[in-house]
């Protein structure tokens, strides 16, 4: 008789015996294959999730770095406070230098412009202001050929045409020279001789030392009221015999 060769059970003719599908493990031993988990899932389900490291506070870094900054703010305002003034005071008197040279070329010039008057014959004596503007020219001789001391001052004169200035005569010397870039600014005015980096000096020291701080237009008052003084005190006919 046909029996099945894994239960033993004894079968009809032609039957299959079912304990192959009925018990699929044959050896008897009970447990179930476990299918192979989803690709999306882990394989391990008991794996603990592991969390980010935190990052570490630097607060304690700033404690150290900000006083450090704050200091090297301070020394830094205090160098500031100490140069600045220092380097402006220092430009100042640069370019006060650099007028005061401008008026001792205009004092020069003025002289040379004179002295070319005088070998052609021009009467050049007396007590007079003359300026880069013709409005302010004082106490003018009436044979002083104005127009051709303008043309020589454009010769000898390399500021002539960028500065303002006027020059004071005596008897036929230039005395004193100022210049300015305006007549209203008390920020760079040149004056010689006798100029300080302080200020300008006035027009005839020995009557008036004043150094503050003056405009060209003051100047030209202050010498404009001294030369009067000056012309009234003696004729013009004993001054050019004087001189």
């Amino acid at each position: 008789m046909p029996f099945c060769q894994n239960c033993g059970r004894v079968l009809a003719e032609n039957e299959v015996c079912n304990c192959t599908t009925a018990n699929p493990n044959p050896t008897g031993t009970n447990f179930t294959n476990t299918p192979p988990p989803p690709m999306a899932q882990p394989i391990y389900n008991n794996v603990v999730n592991q969390q980010q490291p935190q990052k570490k506070s630097l607060w304690w870094i700033w404690l150290i770095i900000l006083p450090i900054i704050l200091v090297v703010l301070m020394i830094l305002a205090i160098l500031a406070a100490i140069l600045v003034p220092s380097m402006i005071g220092y430009t100042n008197k640069a370019k006060l230098s650099s007028m005061n040279s401008s008026a001792s070329s205009l004092y020069k010039a003025a002289n040379s412009s004179i002295v070319e008057l005088d070998e052609e014959g021009n009467k050049i004596h007396g007590y007079y202001i003359i300026s880069s503007d013709e409005k302010k020219n004082f106490n003018i001789p009436s044979d002083f050929d104005t127009d051709e001391f303008y043309s020589k001052m454009d010769n000898f004169f390399s500021d002539n045409s960028k500065v303002e200035w006027f020059v004071v005569m005596e008897g036929s010397y230039v005395t004193y020279s100022a210049n300015s870039e305006n007549w209203d600014s008390k920020k760079l005015v040149g004056t010689y001789p006798a100029a300080t980096t302080d200020g300008p000096t006035y027009y005839d020291a020995t009557y008036s030392s004043n150094r503050s701080k003056a405009s060209l237009n003051e100047l030209y008052k202050d010498a404009k009221s001294k030369v009067d003084d000056k012309s009234s005190a003696a004729s013009y006919d004993d001054y050019y015999t004087y001189y």
